[in-house]
């Protein structure tokens, strides 16, 4: 009698508050009205005499923001991010400044809130290497003075050479074998026959080694051998050895080899999937898609999918309103009415706020 009254009793409880974190607007898309399973509906005392219905604990639509959050006067949506915002960078109303005043080109850098504080972002390649944020980033990293980091200076004989992801210091003495400035005397051994495309050189750091020409490879091993042909293959234009000995090339799907590396041309049969996804090549050979012409902030990139052409938004970013000239302009990170992607809409009369793509919620109880 106990259990039927308890199953009695947890059935009611499950009703109501569905009922009562569901009701809101049509138009709305509703936020976890599940209770929390890991909740109990109900415990029995321990004199066994009966139900403790206290409550079930679940969750609701609300306004209140999570931490690191707040509702600024000014901002576009509630629950703005102090952590990453740069117009509210740890409180509300606290701007980071620009760099001299303005967008100064000498800069190399601008200031952005990081962790809830307005920090000095640098360009790629640059750093601040004096401290002191007035000039801006001031170091180029692909410096003898500063290489790859503020500091590393070049040794004598040695330059900074790199993209600007990772420069390191280079001997500038033309020959060097295993140490800057080392030169290699001129062998003794005989000359290889010209067919055998080998020479002796600076290998691993060593003067005077045996080996293969750039671009040439031993592939049958018989290099070391009296009546051996050196190094016979090309693995620059040999599709069964292309790059290395082994190396094959898709040669039935049009495959050839270039420069030591596999080539789809297109048109081949090897570039007909590649035709539904290359901007260069979408649809068709040679058939680019056109770059968008939506504005500063479109937040939007050119793409083909299956083979026509189209943008792509960034994440958390999306195309809401349909019009290709504004590219990506809804921000699916904060707006309420397109939280996580476009249409769903955060529970408006509770005003709940979109954060991080989600309608925030509260733990609710009903008695």
């Amino acid at each position: 009698m106990t259990a039927r009254i308890g199953s009695t009793v947890l059935l009611a409880l499950v009703g109501v508050l569905v009922f009562a974190c569901t009701e809101a607007s049509s138009d709305d898309v509703l936020v976890a009205t599940r209770p929390d399973a890991s909740a109990p509906i109900f415990t029995e005392s321990d004199s066994g005499s009966g139900v403790d219905a206290s409550g079930a604990a679940g969750l609701c639509p609300t306004a209140k923001c999570p931490p690191g959050h707040a509702t600024c006067s000014h901002s576009q949506f509630p629950c703005t991010d102090l952590l990453s915002d740069d117009d509210n960078c740890g409180a509300c109303g606290n701007v980071c400044p620009q760099l001299g005043g303005g967008d100064h080109p000498n800069m190399r850098g601008a200031m952005h809130c990081i962790d809830g504080q307005c920090k000095l972002s640098c360009d790629y390649g640059h750093a601040d290497c004096n401290g002191f944020v007035e000039d801006g980033c001031e170091a180029d990293l692909v410096s003898d003075q500063n290489c790859g980091q503020c500091g590393l200076a070049c040794p004598a004989d040695h330059a900074c050479l790199g993209n600007g992801l990772s420069p390191t210091c280079e001997c500038t003495i033309w020959g060097s074998c295993g140490a800057c400035g080392n030169i290699c005397p001129e062998s003794t051994d005989p000359p290889f026959p010209p067919e055998w495309n080998a020479n002796y050189d600076c290998r691993a750091g060593e003067c005077n080694k045996p080996g293969c020409l750039t671009g040439f490879s031993d592939c049958n091993g018989d290099f070391d051998q009296a009546d051996g042909n050196g190094c016979e293959v090309n693995t620059f234009e040999d599709p069964l050895n292309c790059g290395g000995c082994g190396n094959k090339c898709l040669v039935s799907e049009g495959e050839i080899c270039e420069g030591g590396r596999c080539i789809c041309r297109c048109g081949a049969a090897c570039s007909q999937a590649a035709l539904d996804s290359d901007v260069n090549n979408c649809g068709a050979c040679r058939f680019e898609c056109p770059e968008g012409e939506y504005g500063k902030d479109d937040h939007a990139s050119r793409a083909c999918t299956n083979g026509v052409c189209g943008f792509r938004c960034a994440a958390s970013w999306g195309d809401c309103d349909g019009m290709t000239l504004n590219g990506c302009e809804t921000n699916l990170g904060s707006d309420p009415r397109n939280c996580g992607a476009c249409g769903v809409r955060c529970d408006a009369i509770e005003g709940q706020a979109c954060v991080d793509g989600r309608c925030t919620t509260e733990e609710c109880k009903v008695q």
